[in-house]
């Protein structure tokens, strides 16, 4: 299902590549994940304590939430991690699926985990081995974002409704910490 959705990604867009999330972090080593100053996707699972992880899908049973960076304040994946993280674990920072997150686990995060998805340009000149593999990196082809904030966003928000999208459609419901 993932991959008939990346062929008409590819379609769509043809100048993005090299779709993949990063791998699994514990959420306290979130801070580890590369290119964290960068607007994406990023999804979290809650995973049973002394078990291998699986591979990355964000369309796993285990994902209690899916969600993207902003337009504003927490225009990058490290702020709205940030965000994230004092509305469930600390002082309250106005995230709503951190808000449901403590109500229904409470402040526990020994078996949170977060994969990011950072969303990029670059231009044509650069060489694509120069990402990152372990890092979902999006080359988007002779744009830039300084030129093109909105559309970089759109492309965030466009993937995260996918995502949300065909998560319903497998399990017939929103991972439960997605109102919406």
């Amino acid at each position: 299902m993932i991959e008939e959705v990346l062929a008409k990604w590819q379609r769509r867009w043809p100048g993005l590549d090299d779709l993949q999330f990063s791998n699994w972090l514990l959420w306290k080593h979130r801070n580890m994940a590369n290119n964290l100053d960068k607007i994406g996707v990023y999804i979290l699972a809650k995973f049973e304590e002394n078990k291998e992880l699986p591979k990355v899908d964000p369309l796993d049973k285990h994902i209690v939430y899916v969600g993207k960076t902003n337009i504003g304040r927490t225009t990058t994946l490290r702020r709205r991690l940030s965000y994230f993280d004092r509305e469930a674990f600390g002082s309250g920072a106005n995230h709503s699926g951190a808000s449901t997150y403590k109500n229904l686990f409470g402040t526990a995060q020994y078996d949170l985990y977060v994969s990011v998805c950072p969303i990029f340009y670059t231009d044509d000149k650069l060489n694509k081995l120069t990402s990152n593999k372990v890092n979902f990196d999006a080359w988007i082809k002779r744009l830039m974002p300084e030129k093109e904030p909105f559309i970089i966003y759109l492309i965030t928000t466009y993937l995260e409704v996918c995502l949300r999208g065909l998560y319903v459609y497998k399990w017939r419901r929103l991972p439960i910490c997605n109102r919406q």
